[in-house]
């Protein structure tokens, strides 16, 4: 996973064990003041500099990596469909919600969703998580993991990555730790 943040890039390479996760390896270097701006790439270059350090410091059999936008640049909204659609009938359905939803043309945005659960309202509905954000700063992730030869398999967002993350790594926790505060930074 890499975190391109607005004061430095992260890196760190996980390998799934019998009892969880264990970290194999991990790299940070400083990214240059005002590149990365409001969880916005602005100066490609010296971004680049950073993952090339980056790059340097992980095992040279990487060749994938997963990458999250965040912040204003990603826009989310829980919606409700009828339950008997198909994926296929779903996605349509999405793009006319989205129309009206986004502010932006949906030619500029890429949009994603997940099926949630049953609505706790009206059980012939689920609840659908749609997100969206603007095709540029997802490419521009994309574009500068290409660069130092890595791969984009996954870009997600970054608060539900997170979140995901726990549930990973919550078995591994102390006993008696799901009733106590967890911070995950």
């Amino acid at each position: 996973g890499i975190d391109i943040g607005s004061h430095e890039i992260k890196a760190i390479l996980l390998s799934k064990t019998a009892d969880g996760y264990k970290i194999l390896s991990h790299a940070s270097a400083p990214v240059k003041k005002g590149a990365v701006n409001d969880h916005e790439i602005r100066d490609a270059d010296a971004v680049l500099e950073s993952l090339k350090l980056i790059k340097r410091a992980l095992p040279k059999t990487v060749k994938y990596a997963a990458a999250a936008v965040s912040g204003s640049a990603v826009m989310t909204k829980v919606i409700y469909m009828d339950a008997a659609l198909s994926e296929e009938e779903m996605e349509t359905q999405i793009e006319i919600e989205a129309d009206n939803l986004i502010p932006y043309s949906l030619d500029e945005v890429s949009i994603d969703f997940e099926t949630l659960n049953v609505n706790s309202t009206d059980v012939s509905k689920v609840d659908v998580l749609l997100s969206a954000c603007r095709t540029e700063n997802i490419d521009a992730r994309v574009d500068s993991l290409d660069e130092i030869n890595l791969e984009t398999k996954v870009v997600d967002v970054e608060g539900y990555a997170l979140g995901r993350s726990f549930e990973l790594i919550s078995s591994q926790l102390p006993d008696g730790a799901e009733n106590k505060i967890v911070a995950l930074v």
